[in-house]
Parts: C-alpha cells; structure tokens; sequence
C-alpha cells in the first residue's frame, strides 16, 4: 500500500517487466477459478473481477489485506465474503458498476499515477479475460442479485438446514479468528476494508450466531409486478431444535409478494380428522332407563364403588349412543363447480404472468382477478342476507351470531420455562402442570402458636363421629342437574351435563343414594376429586408467561352435583346464624358488585362533607383462591355455629385432591394440590369468604371497611392528611400481619391509595411492608374509575370507549347497506353497547351532571352507528322516533332498586347500610 500509493507506478511498472510470465499464469488460474465457480452458480462474476484482478496489482497490497480476508476455499471455491468486502465495500449484497468504477479510480489514486493501472491492465489485454467484460457480465445479470452468501436468489437453497456459524464461514473474521454476525460485518473501515470493534448490539448476534438455524424456500418469494424488476427470495425464518416441513412458497396469491408455508411437526394424530362424534340422545335416554340398581341404603366402603360403578354406566351408554357422521368438507365460500373453474384460471393466469412477464397475460390476470373479486363480494353478501333473514324470522338466532362475532380467538401461545420455548402441547401441559403444583402451596408466615392450634383442629375434626345429616331428596338433585349449563365443558369423566339431563329416572335415584350416603357418613369419593385444568390468558398480557394463565378447574358433572347439595346448606347456616360481616358483599343473595361500590362513593362523600381530608386504600391479595391454608379453613369452620357433618365432609372434599392439565388435546401427569381452592367449584366462594371473615374490620372509628371476596377497600379520614395516611398506614399493618398469620399474601405493588382532595398533602404517601406506596390521584375499585373529584367524567368516557369496541366488532351485521331491520338493530344496541356504557350509573345517578352528559354523547353514538342514521338526522329526532329512555331516569331508577335491594336483605347490617342512603 505504502509503495502503490508514492511512487507506485514506478514499482509496479518494474515489477510487470520482471515477471510477465507470472501474471498471466495467475490470470489464467483466476479463468479457471471462475469457471468453476459459475458452474457451482457459488458466486458472480462482478466480485471475482473485482476481487481477483485488483489483488494482482502488487503482492504488497495482498499481504497487508490478509488479515481481513482470511482467506478459505471450500471444494475449491473462493472466499465469498471476501470478494464482497473488497468488492463492495463489506456489504452483504454485490456491488453495482458505480461501486466497481469509484473502487478502481480509487485504488488508481493511490498509486500515485493512473499510468500504472495502465501498464497493468495492458498486460492483462493479451488474454480472453478482462475487467471490462467481467463488468458486462455483471451488468447483464443485474445488481443486488445475491442472497448475502455470495450464491444468487434464483437458485435452489441448500437441502438442509445451516447454523449461523456455516453461514458465517464467509462473513469478515476479526484479527482474532472469532466469527462477526453477518449485520456486524456491514460496519467495515472504508480504505482498509478491516472491521470495527464489535458494537454493543452486535454482541448478542455474535454469542447466538451457533444457536439458532435458518430456513429458506428454494423459490422466490415475490415477484413483482414491473416486467423490468426481478423475482427474488425475501423470507427467511430462524428455528432451533423444531421440527419442520420444507418450506414451499404459494405462488397462487393476488399479491406480489407470496407466502412462505411451513409445518411445524407435533406429535402424530391418528384419529380420524374426516370424522366427528355425534351422541343420538333418544337412544342415550333409552339406554339409561334399561339401566336396573337396587334401592338400598349404602354403606360407607360401599360409596367409592357405586360412584365408580355409576360413572362408568352412563359412560358407556354415552358412547354406545354416539354415530360417526362424516364431516362436511370445507367449502368457505360454498362455491359450484364453475366458479372453482373461474378461480383455477385465475391462478394459472398468475402463474403465466409470473413466468413470461407478457402483457398479454397480466390483462388476462387482472380481468379473471376482477370477476373473482365481483363473485366473492356477491357470496358475502348473499350470506349475511341469509343471516339476516333468519334473525328477523327468530329472535333467538341472534345470539349465536353476537357470540360468533364477539368472540376472540385464543392464541395457541408457546410457553417459556427455564429459557426454554415449548411449543408440543405435552411438552406445555407438563410444563403449566409443575408451575401449578408450586402454586399451590402456602408460604410459612404463621407463628408456632397458631399453627399447634390448627393442626390441633383439624386432627379433631377428622376424629368426629358421624351425625344425622340434612339428606337430599330426588327432587332437589333433579332441580340441581336442571339448573346447570348445557354448554360447560366436561371433566376429566368426559360426561357432559347434557347427559345428565337427560339419563332420566333409575340413575337419578341411584345418584340420591350416593349424595345421601356422602352427607351421612362425611365422605368424599376420591374419583370426584380430580380436576381437569385448564388455562386462559389473562386480558392482554403475555400468554408466553405461565404466571399470566387463570387455572380453570373443569370438575367432575356428578361431583359438582354434590358440590352445590353442600354449598346450598352451608350458604343456609352462614346467612341465618348471620356468620358472615355486613362489610362482604361477595357471593351473596340480592347483592352485588355496584353496590359495594356505592357503600364506598357514599361513606366518602359523607366524610367530605365535614370537610376532612379523605384517603383510601384498595388491596390486592396474590393468588387468593390458590394461596388458602386449607387446615386454617377447618380451624375457622370449626368454631364456626356451622353443622359438624358440614365442616368434616369439607375436609374430606380438601383432603388428597389432585389435578391434571390439558392443552388442546394433550394431559399431564397427574399431581397433587396442597393448598388452595379449585377455581370452578361452587363450593369455592363460599369457603373463601369464611376464610377471610375475621379479617381486622376497624382500628379507628374514622375508618371504614368495604369488602366484595377479595376485593378490600379501606377508607379514612383526618385532620391533614398526615393523620389520615397514618391511620391508613396503621390499619394496612395490622390487616398484613393478620394475612401473614393465616398465610396469605397482600401484593403491595398492586395497592392503590387515592387521595380525594384537590389539595397536595406533604406527605408522598405511606411506607407498609418496607415499600413505598405513593398516593394518586384515580384507582379502579369493582370496576369503577375513582378519581380525586368524584365527579366520575373520567370512568364513563372511558366505558364508552370500551362499548364502541365493544360494538365495532359487530361491523359486518349492522353497516350501513345490510337489510336488518332498525328492532334487531335496537335490540344489538341494548344487549352489547348499552350495559357496558353504563355501568355504574347507579353510583354518578346524584350530583354527577358532567358524567351524564358524557355519558348522553356516547350513547348517541351508539344509536347512530347500530342504526346506521345519517349524520344529519337531529338527536330529538332519533329520541322520538326510536323511543329512548333519558339517562337520567334510567340512572335515578336503577339507583332505588339497588337502595330497595339492601333495605330487604336478611342481614340487619346491610339493611342498616340501605336505610344510610334516605337520610
């Protein structure tokens, strides 16, 4: 470099004099490596030419290049980055003939005198090969046709699959012989062709560069619709340790840019996919009703037979009752034979195009396209007029096209675990299955003294003799089975309550013997202890993460028949012996969410009347149903004025349950629940608000306790707000270290403190559990916005805007153009927009005139967007013609009712709470 750049091209000029012999043998060899090359199809002319010839120019400029280079030949072919880096610059792609020109002008002004380029290339004029013509070649097969491996896109791709590190065979090496990602190698010096240190996110690229592979179709993946631009492969995909099909590319798409499909191999399915399971459920009945049992009276070690004995007999009917039906063959469209004719053509048109590029084929293409785009538009139409017309004949068709069009599909979401991605559905079944079994269990918290007292309880409890329980009668069961959804999922039995409705008489009895039997010795069959789970993501959070999933406990139909024989007469004990606290309103007759909510606007408005500084706390207890101690539930339940056959057949029911997960067609192993209560069972909620009654209710006699299950509010009220977030401080402390003693967990990064004042207290906020919690100036309680003001603008602007959502996914059936009637319409507006607009309208009914004007607006809204009324129609118009109710009277109605509500309940303290609201 040093002697090309002074006095160059009197050393060159030497050099070519002394040994002409020896260029054109090199010459000659770079012929033969190009040749070779060609027919390999490795690698272009343009970066041979470029590379090779200028590295001829002098020995001098190879030596110092050689740290750059490291130069390598695999089965004879040149290093292919190499020629890239000297040739473009270190880019990925080849260079064009603007780049090849300012390369070779550049390294003539190095030498000092363009007449030693001169003398060069007249030497090499003497053979068949030259600069120029390898820069025709390059021209003649178009810049940018390389895929970055130095190997053009048209060709076929490899036939198996190669890691980063084979594919960085031929990126730039650093000095020290470690591979730079192929991003990494762009960033190059621009005169010594050398790499930059390694960047910071180029770090990651080089530490992954061996762990993952990357696929390729062997087609190109767009063609593009200009004759004078060329097809190309665009997609890549990067996999590790998956198993997948070879990608193909589908060509038969109106777009230019083509999809790549690939399967990624599961486990094999053998059943037949062509063929469903259909249960004639009149030959169901009759198979049952030729079922014979003995009326007897059932002994204790006789219970698990029976119940085995009767789950496997209305199985079998069940399955001697089900016919294959052939399933129907997927026709989206329903289209005849002659429109799959019009649609063939179109896509050999495509192809035609594709292939020749003619003009002639493309105006062959876009008029089939055309035609198949006008018979697809006609289908759709066609079919929502249908849909149409059947919910103007009936009514109750309706719903199932709101729960159709409502409805989101649930992603079929990998899972992480330890790093790892699972993607087989076993492999994510045994994976959420070991996540759960953690979870449930309970941290130690307690103290040494409690837990001597409740393992004391429960040894006692289960030493209890038997006692003459409350037994169930036939007609109590049949009611049970009738009022259970036709439409749950089953168990891990596989008995849908369909069947139980429709077993008929003889299993019936035998299903009274059995409960009766379990309430009489305080017994609980094993069988109907295991549970099938499954889990739901949770709203909008990542799927991917197992902490994110809601179990669902999918229980036995039979067990859950006696789950609610039990939970009917402990709910009857708990409300006449008034066990529970006025403050919980969970789960409990007559009462509801919007209620509590309107315990706790009103307790705050009352104490800003006296011109106090108010505050509220609004807890969050951590995996509440999962986390119960389950020997704490008896010890409570056992001092409890609850019937001893009650508490013991409860901790039968808790005793030695187990659990397995599915994922779509995949179960785990079975394992073992040690704490917690199943989500899905009737008997859960009940029990909960046992387990939480004793919770702290008042330290201070300015401070209130609202409880809905395990949705806790405390408010407060002070002086200054020093006082008040003291005495919510102090309360929060005593409330958490009752949770730690029965081994509960308050999550204290999901507590809210609000502030309802406009004034902006000294103190940030209080400290509990060694965390800071800072106070705001808005939190969400039962789903209610709560800001400073209570003035609630902010909570029904943003219900609207969930009800617009709501509503917009409802498109297809209510646009404009679609023959639906304006009292379907209407009845689409009052069922999906209207409940969500206005929830809570019970709590801003008084004294909140700006939420019910925004409230009016979007509710105008709609009304215009279900009924497809035109912007210039007058809101009194709409009000008259479609019968609105004003908001105000609805609000103010719906108000009184939930005051009536509470003024007649059977709990003194919540009728005490109703009459506050006269006053």
């Amino acid at each position: 470099m040093r002697e090309l750049r002074g006095g160059g091209h009197h050393a060159a000029s030497k050099e070519c004099e002394a040994h002409p012999i020896k260029i054109k043998e090199r010459i000659e060899e770079e012929k033969k490596k190009i040749e070779r090359a060609t027919r390999k199809n490795e690698v272009s002319y343009a970066k041979i030419a470029a590379g090779g010839v200028e590295e001829e120019k002098t020995d001098t400029l190879s030596q110092n290049n050689a740290d750059t280079r490291g130069t390598t030949e695999d089965d004879g072919v040149p290093d292919l980055q190499e020629g890239q880096n000297r040739a473009a610059g270190g880019r990925g792609s080849a260079p064009n003939q603007e780049q090849i020109h300012g390369q070779r002008g550049a390294d003539g002004d190095r030498s000092g005198n363009d007449s030693s380029g001169s003398n060069v290339r007249s030497e090499t004029d003497e053979s068949d090969f030259s600069l120029q013509q390898a820069k025709q070649r390059h021209h003649r097969r178009g810049p940018g046709r390389n895929d970055g491996r130095g190997k053009p896109t048209g060709s076929r791709g490899p036939e198996r699959e190669r890691s980063l590190v084979e594919f960085g065979k031929h990126q730039p090496k650093r000095s020290n012989g470690t591979e730079v990602a192929p991003e990494e190698g762009r960033h190059q010096h621009t005169r010594t062709r050398r790499p930059h240190n390694v960047s910071q996110p180029g770090k990651p690229q080089v530490r992954c560069a061996g762990h993952i592979n990357i696929r390729g179709p062997e087609d190109h993946t767009t063609c593009p619709s200009q004759a004078n631009h060329r097809s190309d492969v665009l997609d890549i995909y990067l996999i590790k340790n998956v198993r997948t099909s070879v990608p193909v590319t589908r060509q038969c798409m109106d777009s230019d840019h083509f999809p790549v499909v690939v399967k990624v191999f599961n486990p094999r399915q053998d059943e037949n996919r062509r063929e469903i399971q259909k249960t004639n459920w009149m030959r169901f009945a009759y198979r049952c009703s030729l079922l014979n049992y003995e009326p007897r009276e059932i002994a204790k070690e006789e219970i698990e037979i029976a119940a085995e004995q009767l789950t496997n007999d209305v199985k079998e009917a069940l399955e001697r009752s089900k016919l294959a039906v052939e399933r129907r063959r997927w026709n989206k469209w329903n289209l005849t034979q002659e429109e799959k004719e019009i649609l063939k053509k179109k896509y050999e048109a495509k192809k035609k195009w594709n292939a020749t590029k003619e003009e002639r084929h493309k105006r062959e293409f876009n008029r089939l396209k055309r035609r198949v785009d006008l018979l697809i538009e006609k289908k759709k139409e066609d079919r929502w007029t249908e849909k149409i017309e059947e919910i103007e004949e009936n009514s109750n068709a309706l719903w199932p096209i709101l729960k159709t069009l409502g409805k989101r599909k649930q992603p079929n979401a990998p899972v992480e675990q330890d790093g790892r991605w699972l993607y087989a559905d076993k492999e994510k079944a045994e994976a959420i299955a070991s996540f759960l079994e953690r979870q449930f269990t309970c941290e130690d918290t307690t103290d040494q003294k409690t837990k001597r007292m409740v393992d004391q309880s429960w040894n006692e409890v289960k030493r209890w003799g038997t006692v003459e329980p409350q037994l169930a009668s036939e007609e109590e069961i049949q009611a049970i089975i009738k009022g259970m959804s036709s439409k749950k999922a089953p168990g891990e039995d596989n008995i849908p309550n369909r069947a139980m409705k429709t077993m008929g008489v003889k299993p019936v009895a035998e299903l009274t013997r059995i409960v009766n039997a379990c309430l009489q010795f305080s017994f609980f069959p094993n069988k109907w202890k295991r549970a099938l789970i499954v889990t739901l993501p949770k709203g909008e959070k990542d799927p991917t993460n197992m902490k994110n999933r809601r179990p669902i406990s999918l229980l036995n139909g039979f067990a859950k028949i006696l789950e609610r024989v039990i939970k009917e007469r402990i709910t009857r004990w708990v409300e006449e012996k008034k066990i529970l606290p006025s403050e919980q309103f969970g789960f409990r007759t007559k009462l509801a969410a919007v209620q509590q909510a309107m315990n706790l606007v009103e307790d705050i408005k009352k104490k800003q009347k006296r011109r106090k500084f108010v505050g509220a706390a609004l807890l969050d207890v951590e995996k509440a149903y999962d986390k119960i101690w389950r020997r704490g539930l008896i010890h409570k339940m056992r001092r409890m004025p609850i019937p001893s056959y009650l508490t013991k057949i409860v901790q039968e029911w808790l005793e030695d349950r187990a659990f397995r997960v599915r994922v779509n067609e995949e179960k785990s192993e079975e394992r073992r629940a040690r704490e917690g209560l199943p989500q899905g069972s009737p008997l859960s909620p009940i029990l909960f608000n046992l387990y939480v009654k004793d919770m702290p209710q008042v330290v201070d006699k300015e401070i209130a306790l609202f409880q809905f299950a395990d949705d806790t509010a405390i408010v407060a009220q002070g002086q200054n707000a020093e006082m008040c977030l003291k005495k919510i401080e102090r309360n929060l402390k005593k409330i958490g270290d009752h949770a730690r003693r029965w081994k509960m967990r308050l999550n204290e990064d999901k507590t809210q403190l609000i502030q309802f004042s406009k004034k902006r207290p000294r103190r940030p906020g209080i400290s509990w559990n060694g965390k800071t919690i800072k106070a705001k100036k808005q939190g969400t309680y039962l789903g209610i916005l709560l800001d400073s003001n209570l003035d609630f603008r902010k909570h029904t602007k943003r219900r609207g805007l969930q009800a617009a959502r709501k509503i917009g996914n409802f498109y297809p059936l209510i646009r404009e153009g679609n023959n639906l009637s304006t009292r379907t319409r209407m009845r689409i507006y009052n069922i999906i927009g209207k409940p969500v607009s206005l929830y809570g309208e019970e709590i801003w009914a008084e004294g909140s005139e700006k939420a019910k004007q925004i409230a009016e607006v979007g509710l105008r809204k709609l009304v215009r967007r279900c009924v497809a009324i035109p912007w210039f129609v007058r809101n009194e118009d709409i009000r008259r013609e479609l019968n609105l109710e004003d908001i105000s009277t609805r609000a103010a109605t719906r108000r009184q009712q939930a005051i009536e509500r509470m003024k007649n309940h059977e709990d003194v303290g919540i009728r005490r709470v109703g009459a506050e609201f006269e006053q």
